[in-house]
């Protein structure tokens, strides 16, 4: 529970988070309903709380009447937030890389989750796994040297609880104010107000959320451009030229790409299991908000216009089961309770996979294996087989002993995979692995990333977090039989010919999730595409190899990471490799990735090696309609080529 999770905009401090444990590229979903995340929203979303909380008490006592609940969690299983320290006196440009290898290589000490926080002053906030290892890290730090600055530390408080916060605030505020009169608040029907959180721009035409989200990217690159300029001043005779050009934006803007399918496209939602807002029935649907704004009532997605009706039935039909079972749904403020989350994977083939979440308890290996067979007996042959459900697994989370890393799911019964097509490419797609939610729109975006590729049979394409090998098996098969067609601008121009081949030499695809990994390897042989190779591991750490066997000297790298963008060691590598002269960047989140899209336009330095790429043009393509979510695909080149 150490900080906020890049969200962060709303703090006027700068803090960067990273959780020193293996995780696959996160999915990139669709608002904060995921009730696996419920513990990770204790982790992740108390950035403005933990700025606050910078104290000079060394764990002093919380346990007073108001407080004492805003604490409990601490005593109702392992969190490291009762073993953190408080680190000052740090270098003022120190980031997150450097301090975790100071920390864990240097010192050999095993910090669980590291926070730096501050502008001018900055301090960081690290946490344990035990006390033994707190200890340590309290002997070591105290007054040691880095990067000339002499360290101070302290024991930190736990942060408190941010349900129960918002609800005791939230009571203090009623005593205050309740002599004052009430100010009536509209009668909004349940399955409206689910509808709002999830999608809403329901009610505008889709022409309209276009414009809207057009907006909304003009004014990242108006404020990509000022970035630029500030950290980059030989750009900017350069940044001039691009301003006056592209009315103030530091590229071209082309109008965007819609989305084939504006009802019903998700192919894979998360569902919480938890209490109705009005009835206090067991409820399988969605949050009306989040933890930390202090909700963890549940409404039903009936009204969603994103969610398919075969998905909504599987909800239903679930919801039921739960209903009908002795069991509790989870409760994320207690810690008690069993049944978590329904996810369901869907594809245009007809095949539904479910993923059951529930939190074990106590319960022994014999009855969670009984109550694994009545959701398959359920599903198979019961009431359920309405659904037409095709594969079912069943996930045990508890987060208990801070274990690093999600368990993996247990398949019961059916397929070990759905199948999609893409491109008249087939892809099998395992229950964990990453596959864009919008199958139609996705192809809108495969098809404009190898429009801008800039591709030829001699490129070598690394497509780096390329999950299950969409797009690198797209481009790897990808020959455009269009008319010809042509994008120019005042520093690029891309030229696409009749009929032109443009099949590339070779595609090495890099992704740290070993089951994507081997659902892209096993989507190559079924389609019979041999020039591809695919490698399992982070980016950071095994791109430098990769990038030795790349079989020619023209490499295009295409980079589709997860919301919170590359790690700043695949920037700087990518900058290092000086074969790479064209860079594909795909972000479902710009905003938060304009940290990557700067770093890429920094001026060369020790830290920065090679020339600098720029901006060259910028594609959105909509694969989320009725939300203000937008992919963006961003053309960047070295500007030295620039000619």
């Amino acid at each position: 529970m150490i900080g906020s999770r890049s969200k962060m905009e709303k703090s006027p401090k700068v803090a960067v988070i990273c959780e020193i444990k293996d995780k696959s590229c996160e999915e990139k979903l669709m608002g904060p309903n995921s009730e696996l995340q419920a513990d990770e929203n204790m982790n992740e979303e108390q950035t403005v709380d933990n700025t606050k909380e910078a104290s000079p008490m060394c764990e002093a006592n919380v346990q007073n009447d108001s407080a004492s609940s805003q604490y409990r969690y601490i005593q109702c299983g392992f969190t490291s937030e009762v073993y953190k320290i408080e680190v000052g006196n740090l270098p003022q440009f120190v980031h997150y890389g450097q301090l975790k290898k100071e920390l864990t290589a240097k010192l050999k000490l095993k910090p669980h989750k590291i926070k730096i926080l501050g502008n001018n002053v900055k301090f960081a906030f690290v946490t344990f796994r035990c006390e033994e290892d707190r200890e340590e890290a309290l002997k070591k730090l105290q007054g040691h040297r880095f990067k000339k600055r002499e360290l101070k530390v302290k024991k930190a408080n736990p942060i408190a609880d941010p349900l129960v916060k918002k609800r005791n605030l939230h009571e203090n505020n009623n005593e205050i104010n309740k002599k004052q009169p009430k100010k009536e608040e509209p009668n909004i029907p349940v399955a409206l107000r689910v509808k709002n959180v999830v999608t809403p721009l329901w009610e505008k035409n889709y022409l309209e959320q276009l414009k809207l989200k057009e907006s909304n990217l003009h004014a990242v690159l108006v404020k990509l451009g000022r970035k630029i300029e500030k950290i980059n001043p030989s750009l900017l005779s350069w940044l001039q030229e691009q301003r006056e050009q592209n009315d103030f934006k530091c590229c071209p803007l082309l109008p965007i790409r819609e989305s084939p399918v504006t009802t019903g496209y998700r192919n894979k939602c998360e569902f919480t299991v938890g209490r109705h807002v009005e009835s206090s029935e067991i409820t399988v649907g969605f949050r009306l908000s989040s933890y930390k704004a202090g909700c963890m009532f549940i409404g039903e997605p009936d009204q969603c216009v994103n969610i398919p009706k075969s998905m909504l039935q599987v909800v239903k039909v679930f919801q039921k089961y739960v209903q009908n079972s002795d069991k509790e749904p989870y409760n994320p403020e207690t810690y008690e309770g069993f049944w978590r989350q329904l996810t369901v994977r869907n594809s245009s083939k007809g095949d539904i996979l479910l993923i059951v979440v529930m939190h074990p308890q106590s319960l022994t290996q014999e009855q969670l294996d009984d109550e694994k067979q009545q959701l398959k007996s359920y599903f198979v042959s019961g009431p359920g087989q309405s659904c037409g459900v095709t594969s079912l697994y069943f996930l045990l989370y508890s987060k208990k002993q801070g274990s690093g890393s999600e368990p993996p799911s247990e398949h019961l019964w059916g397929k070990t995979y759905i199948e999609e097509s893409i491109l008249n490419i087939n892809f099998q797609i395992g229950p964990e692995a990453f596959f864009q939610v919008n199958t139609k729109a996705a192809e809108v975006l495969y098809s404009t990333v190898a429009e801008f590729a800039n591709l030829t049979p001699t490129t070598t394409l690394l497509d780096i977090c390329c999950g299950t090998g969409t797009i690198g098996l797209s481009l790897a098969k990808y020959h455009l039989n269009s008319s010809s067609m042509a994008h120019v601008t005042k520093n690029w121009t891309l030229i696409l010919m009749v009929g032109a081949p443009k099949k590339v030499k070779k595609v090495i695809g890099l992704e740290c999730s070993a089951e994507a990994i081997g659902n892209a390897r096993m989507n190559a042989q079924i389609n019979d595409i041999h020039n591809v190779d695919f490698v399992c591991g982070k980016a950071e750490d095994v791109i430098h190899e990769v990038i030795e066997k790349a079989e020619s000297s023209n490499i295009v790298a295409v980079v589709d990471p997860p919301r919170a963008g590359l790690q700043i060691k695949v920037i700087k590598t990518v900058r290092a490799t000086t074969q790479i002269h064209h860079l594909i960047y795909v972000s479902c989140s710009p905003e938060t990735a304009l940290t990557n899209f700067v770093d890429l336009c920094r001026p060369a330095s020790n830290n920065y090696r090679g020339d600098c790429f720029v901006p060259v043009i910028a594609i959105p393509v909509d694969l989320f309609p009725h939300t203000p979510h937008c992919e963006l695909v961003i053309v960047f080149e070295r500007k030295s080529c620039n000619t």
